[in-house]
């Protein structure tokens, strides 16, 4: 089996067991900004991606990365936040052990993907910058659950400081 498909299931089944559902209103608007944040990646990057998912197993159904992109977004994403910000710790200790702990299965989860060939990296992406661009989403969720002004800003100087560090070309953008 795919391991997007897998593990978008997994958290359809966590989240389902898990998941703040009751309050589910009040992660919306966050739900809403790691939408958009993938949104603005496959828009502005589509011709220069820094990661691709590729559809292993599933080219019979004409699957494509963008397919897998929208599942992950539409199923996965409001999983996501109803698991980590339903569970949120309060003390500032758990909560930096509870980031960890999230952006330890993100990035494991990208790590089995690349070993089955289910998604690639280029442009000079590589897992050492999944792992920084997890400990900033992560980070910025839980700020922008609170504070979300603050967190379109830092994304915005997160977003600028990557197109630097990649020297992503002007010309990509139509």
């Amino acid at each position: 089996m795919n391991l997007c498909i897998l593990f978008t299931i997994l958290y359809v089944i966590a989240a389902w067991k898990w998941g703040d559902w009751r309050h589910w209103r009040d992660y919306y608007p966050t739900i809403l900004f790691f939408v958009i944040g993938d949104l603005l990646y496959q828009f502005m990057l589509h011709d220069y991606s820094m990661w691709e998912f590729v559809p292993v197993g599933l080219q019979q159904f004409n699957i494509t990365h963008t397919h897998v992109a929208l599942m992950e977004m539409i199923i996965k994403y409001p999983c996501t936040i109803l698991l980590y910000l339903g569970n949120f710790p309060k003390t500032r200790l758990k909560q930096i052990a509870f980031i960890g702990l999230w952006i330890s299965i993100f990035t494991l989860e990208e790590w089995f993907k690349l070993l089955q060939g289910s998604m690639i990296h280029d442009h000079g992406w590589g897992i050492k910058w999944s792992i920084l661009f997890n400990m900033v989403m992560f980070t910025l969720l839980a700020v922008h659950h609170r504070r979300p002004l603050i967190a379109w800003g830092f994304s915005g100087l997160f977003i600028v400081f990557l197109f630097n560090a990649h020297q992503v070309p002007i010309s990509i953008f139509k």
